[in-house]
């Protein structure tokens, strides 16, 4: 999504001087940040709690401190058109029972995702409807997310697997044993993305998860 940021200058977090410098009329932060304090010092500050707001919920509240609900509300109903016209053709490629987990690897440790924290979990399950397995389900229903143990991982694995990664290098987990025997990878039925350009659940990067996954799975 590069192009859609082209003449835009990131700041991070930890750049509060250069937050500074752009005279911001309002700023808003997670509640992880550091520098809320900071903040607040350079201009009227808004915090959001990531994990009390899903995906749809965060873009209405956006739109109401920028003044911008119209083109949100235009927006979230062309979304869902969108996504339960594809959803249907999904569920009817793979089947309505079918179910999809998410895998990543991080810092050489192994990690699942909800429906609502990035890594293509809003798409999948929220906007496609499609299943998670009650196992993960159950795991993820407090944070959002969990990490897994790899000699269990079989035990979390749906019928299709999302496998995330960073760059060319496969995940460490997949050249073992017991990836190689969970049914999905028997059957060929994991989907292979980019775990950078699914970090978010901005409209943006969410557009691009719906056409990268849209496509994947209707060509298994």
């Amino acid at each position: 999504i590069k192009d859609k940021f082209k003449g835009v200058e990131k700041v991070g977090e930890n750049d509060v001087e250069k937050v500074a410098k752009t005279k911001p009329d309002l700023i808003i932060a997670y509640s992880t940040d550091k520098n809320i304090k900071k903040y607040k010092k350079i201009a009227p500050t808004v915090v959001f709690d990531y994990g009390k707001h899903d995906y749809l919920d965060q873009q209405q509240e956006l739109a109401k401190i920028v003044g911008k609900e119209k083109e949100q509300q235009k927006w979230e109903k062309e979304w869902k058109a969108k996504t339960k016209k594809d959803g249907e053709q999904i569920q009817n490629k793979i089947g309505k029972d079918a179910t999809v987990t998410i895998f990543d690897e991080f810092d050489k440790k192994l990690y699942t995702y909800g429906e609502n924290w990035g890594r293509g979990g809003e798409v999948l399950y929220q906007a496609f409807g499609l299943k998670m397995p009650d196992k993960v389900k159950s795991l993820t229903e407090k944070e959002g997310w969990a990490e897994i143990k790899q000699e269990k991982m079989a035990d979390y694995a749906g019928d299709y697997i999302v496998s995330t990664s960073q760059g060319k290098a496969e995940p460490s987990y997949q050249s073992t044993d017991l990836w190689k025997n969970i049914p999905a990878v028997k059957n060929d039925q994991v989907i292979k993305i980019n775990a950078t350009s699914y970090w978010y659940n901005d409209p943006y990067t969410l557009e691009f998860m719906r056409k990268d996954l849209k496509e994947k799975l209707l060509n298994q």
